[in-house]
């Protein structure tokens, strides 16, 4: 029960790292994600060695970043994927593979 406690109140500091830093970012007029990035950093054993359950957040980072990349997949839509096609830059790198 106690590791429970102590799962959830990491997954409460990393998001609360998160929601500043993100914060500060966006008042700085830079890209939030920076802000998420900087907050985990922080927080993390490589900052102030608040996470003590490394496994645990990495496995919840894990699904985060597939949550993430399903959301943007669901984003794009078909008619912008063709007009990158077109793009001279995509035609330049794919006739150079």
């Amino acid at each position: 029960m106690a590791g429970d406690l102590n799962l959830i109140v990491e997954m409460v500091t990393v998001m609360g790292a998160a929601t500043v830093g993100g914060y500060l970012a966006s008042c700085c007029k830079q890209p939030v994600l920076l802000g998420y990035l900087l907050g985990g950093m922080v927080v993390g054993p490589a900052g102030l060695g608040l996470i003590a359950l490394e496994g645990d957040i990495k496995i919840l980072a894990e699904i985060g970043v597939e949550l993430l990349l399903f959301a943007l997949g669901v984003e794009f839509s078909l008619k912008e994927l063709l007009q990158v096609r077109r793009s001279p830059w995509a035609a330049a790198a794919y006739k150079s593979c």
